[in-house]
Formats: C-alpha cells, sequence, structure tokens
C-alpha cells in the first residue's frame, strides 16, 4: 500500500520523476471511463492538466492489490483506481471513472466443503465480494456497474 500512497503524493506535488520510480517498466493500464477523464494519463505524460485526486478511501487486498476511491475536488467526477503491486513496484492499473465497481475474490469449488456440500471434480468457482463504490450511490445519477475479480 505505501507504494500507492507515495503514488498519490508524487502526482499532487507533479512529481514526474518519482512517479516514475513507482511504477514497473512495463506497467500495465486499462482505462474505463470518457476519454475527457483521462487525467492520470495526462499527468504522467506531462499534458497539463489540473486534475487533482481527492481520495476518500485506500484499501488493501492481501500483498498485492489495493483500491483507491475519491472524486475530484468539487465531487462531480468519481474515480476508482485497483493497483496491483509488486515487490514494492506498481505493476499494473485499473482505472474507472464515475462507474460503480464491486471487486469481487474467485475461489475455487473447494470453499463449498466448509458448508458439507460437494464441489464437482471440475472445481467449480465462487465469486465473493470483498469491496464496493461507496461514493457511487451519493452521485445522484445512474452509474455503470462494473465487476472486478482478483
Amino acid at each position: 500500500m505505501k507504494a500507492v500512497l507515495r503514488l498519490y503524493e508524487a502526482l499532487e506535488l507533479r512529481d514526474a520523476e518519482r512517479v516514475q520510480r513507482l511504477f514497473a517498466g512495463d506497467l500495465e493500464w486499462w482505462f474505463h471511463g470518457p476519454p475527457s477523464h483521462q487525467h492520470m494519463k495526462r499527468l504522467l505524460t506531462g499534458e497539463d492538466d489540473d486534475f487533482h485526486f481527492l481520495i476518500h478511501s485506500v484499501e488493501a487486498f492481501g500483498a498485492a492489490t489495493v483500491v483507491a476511491e475519491g472524486t475530484d475536488p468539487t465531487g462531480s467526477v468519481l474515480w476508482v483506481h485497483a493497483w496491483t503491486v509488486a515487490d514494492g513496484l506498481i505493476t499494473h492499473v485499473r482505472e474507472y471513472f464515475n462507474s460503480s465497481v464491486t471487486i469481487t475474490r474467485v475461489a475455487s469449488g473447494n470453499a463449498s466443503a466448509a458448508s458439507g456440500k460437494s464441489s464437482s471434480a471440475s472445481g467449480d468457482a465462487r465469486c465473493f465480494a470483498v469491496w464496493k463504490s461507496r461514493l457511487a450511490g451519493s452521485a445522484g445519477k445512474s452509474l455503470p456497474g462494473l465487476v472486478l475479480a482478483i
């Protein structure tokens, strides 16, 4: 989680050198939202963008996944970032704007063994919601709902 928190700090300071040191050389990036909201891309590529990521929550799931949720300073733009971190470097980011995001953990069918139910040999998978956007309900508008499996 430290790498992600340091990244937001560097973004706020517009410190491109610090930002680059936090990313793996082969950073994978996935964006969902209108092109007008590609603020992270513009900040990272040095384009003029005065967007500020106002963080409302940051949570870690295990050692590798960190989820941050926030708004712009006016509260009119909602965003969710799902980061993957390995060896202190950010290796993957999924960026969502004005979307309701639910993160699920996928478990093998063996999870049903605890309930006394038998699972098939093929190992059917179960999804368990572990996180859901909290700000989406306060948006006052209909937002697309997306599910991210980790």
